[in-house]
């Protein structure tokens, strides 16, 4: 799956892309109808008729997804999917591969689709070393337990007394010591809320109503934002504590 339009297929319908010799697919052994198949990727019925060059860019990436998905690969490798993909094609991406029973290689900084879609982790903890992990906490809890580890040593080697011509680093002040202490279970809630904003998504509800839908996105990615901003602050915090 290619995010990015390089190489567009020489196609001339959005149908003819989907489905060029009828008017059905195939997707794990079961046969849909072109227009089932394109409504999961956010397209209506009368879009199939549409020139592929007419479409928008998120169009042409959820084009481009649903004709992948259809060609049945064994093992999807996958390199930060998700960059510059609106919210449809975002959600139609993470549907397509919770369906894929192939062998998925995912590389994304999206916690949360890791934690939706994968069975096990390989994450890097630094220095060349790597390691296999249940879930993104177990290899968040042990890179900070790394980190802490080597605070502790710098903290111990900053104790000696300065040699001149270099200053002692300044820790944490009072405030921001307590931020650092509330930092874990304030991260803990944010990512709770994100969990509740997606589960919400799915609901029948807010799928047909396109003002709730919208604004939910809308809502769900900023606080998917403040999430990355809380572990920056917290990766700050941590260098200096």
């Amino acid at each position: 799956f290619r995010q990015f339009d390089d190489a567009p297929p020489t196609v001339g319908s959005l149908g003819d892309m989907l489905s060029p010799e009828g008017d059905s697919v195939v997707f794990q052994g079961r046969s849909l109808h072109v227009s089932t198949w394109a409504r999961r990727f956010g397209f209506e019925f009368d879009q199939l008729k549409q020139p592929y060059e007419k479409l928008s860019g998120g169009e042409k990436a959820r084009a481009r997804l649903a004709s992948t998905m259809l060609s049945a690969p064994d093992i999807l490798i996958l390199d930060e999917p998700t960059n510059d993909l609106d919210i449809p094609t975002l959600q139609a991406l993470e549907q397509a591969l919770s369906e894929f029973s192939g062998t998925l290689v995912l590389v994304t900084h999206d916690r949360f689709m890791i934690n939706r879609l994968c069975s096990s982790f390989l994450g890097l903890l630094g220095n060349g070393r790597h390691g296999l992990f249940a879930d993104y906490q177990q290899w968040e809890r042990e890179v900070f337990a790394g980190n802490a580890q080597e605070s502790s040593i710098r903290r111990s080697q900053e104790s000696e007394p300065a040699t001149e011509g270099h200053e002692s680093r300044a820790g944490l002040s009072r405030e921001e010591r307590k931020e650092y202490n509330r930092m874990a279970q304030t991260i803990e809630k944010a990512e709770k809320r994100v969990v509740e904003l997606q589960e919400q998504l799915s609901e029948a509800s807010i799928q047909s109503d396109s003002g709730k839908l919208e604004a939910l996105c809308a809502e769900l990615a900023e606080l998917q934002r403040d999430v990355e901003r809380l572990y920056q602050r917290w990766q700050e915090l941590e260098a200096r504590a």
